[in-house]
């Protein structure tokens, strides 16, 4: 994938970019659901749509041990889908800028276990069950939610089983023991959300 003739999809980009590139996405449309194997980092810069449809499964599957994973300005629509975002296993992920919708299941589902996870200045809306979910099945599993904004979901955050979320601004810190269940209930106060610009490297297109 280059500059001149760029791919298609997410998932195509990913296999053409080497562990730990980037995916940057240059026109607006849709890229379709990808599982990501490899550390990288999939940004869309303000003011491009990069898109993603839902129709079964989840749109974002990290699923390899060991991967620092960002997703910055993705707009992701659930049409049956389950979960907007993934989280199986892996190392770090930060999701930032991103809006996700409609899911059957959870916005983002966060089940890699010792992993940390940070969203911030994102929106996720009328997911069935939660905005974000996060269930350390096995070891830790750490969150970090910061000017995100939950609308129309069940839940907010729901935190299971010795996992550790963080929200801020309100800097509320909740931990659940084994077999516990913690739930931030959805708030009607959400601001707007900051815009904030993103970098180049490897390069998509609707073409």
């Amino acid at each position: 994938c280059t500059l001149s003739a760029p791919c298609r999809t997410f998932a195509t980009a990913i296999a053409n970019t080497l562990p730990g590139g980037e995916v940057i996405v240059l026109d607006s449309a849709g890229y379709g659901a990808a599982t990501i194997t490899q550390s990288v980092s999939i940004i869309a810069p303000a003011g491009i749509y990069a898109g993603l449809s839902v129709f079964t499964g989840d749109g974002i599957t990290i699923a390899t041990p060991g991967l620092n994973v960002v997703l910055r300005g993705l707009a992701i629509t659930g049409l049956g889908g389950q979960n907007g975002i993934a989280f199986l296993q892996g190392a770090n992920l930060i999701v930032d800028r991103c809006q996700i919708s409609s899911m059957a299941d959870n916005g983002i589902a966060i089940f890699a276990p010792g992993s940390r996870t940070s969203i911030s200045d994102s929106e996720i809306t009328a997911a069935a069950n939660s905005g974000v979910h996060a269930d350390a099945v096995l070891g830790t599993v750490e969150v970090a939610v910061e000017r995100t904004r939950f609308v129309r979901s069940q839940w907010g955050i729901c935190v299971r089983q010795g996992a550790r979320a963080t929200a801020r601004p309100a800097r509320n810190r909740m931990r659940a023991r084994r077999g516990q269940f913690l739930r931030v209930p959805i708030r009607a106060d959400a601001r707007p959300l900051p815009q904030r610009q993103g970098r180049r490297r490897k390069w998509i297109s609707e073409r």
